[in-house]
């Protein structure tokens, strides 16, 4: 666990591998219209605007912070970090994998026809005493059934 103390230091940029399970951000007595909050490119940017100084959390999201991360004797500044997690975006649920496609319903070499399945060529099909066959890219072919 590592606490990190926000200070005054003029012109700097800090980096910091913050890891928000552990770490803290210790903002003394900031007060909330002394600092911003935003998240940039998947990382949180803290900016001193007045001092020309940012602190940003590498590879931290607003979304991966928590209250328990902020430690601050000014009551502004937890005020501030509470606007800014409770706006922050939601991480959207992963997809589930796309889903195999059914498979075709089985016909037998002849047989009568069915709107669900899935004819290929050579197959035949009998609907109102009339045999199909089927002829892939050139569509149906029929024939008068013969009586046995």
């Amino acid at each position: 666990m590592a606490t990190i103390a926000i200070v005054w230091n003029w012109g700097t940029s800090s980096n910091i591998n913050f890891n928000p399970t552990t770490d803290i951000l210790d903002f003394g007595w900031f007060a909330a219209d002394q600092f911003t909050i935003s998240e940039i490119n998947g990382s949180v940017v803290i900016a001193i605007p007045s001092n020309h100084q940012t602190y940003t959390l590498q590879h931290t999201t607003l979304s991966d912070l928590h209250l328990s991360n902020i430690v601050a004797k000014d009551s502004s500044a937890i005020g501030a970090w509470q606007n800014a997690l409770a706006s922050a975006p939601v991480a959207a649920p992963s997809s589930p994998p796309p889903q195999p496609p059914a498979p075709p319903v089985p016909v037998p070499a002849t047989g009568m026809w069915s709107a669900s399945a899935i004819y290929t060529a050579g197959m035949t099909a009998t609907e109102n005493g009339v045999t199909y066959k089927a002829n892939w890219g050139s569509g149906w072919q029929a024939s008068q059934e013969v009586p046995s």
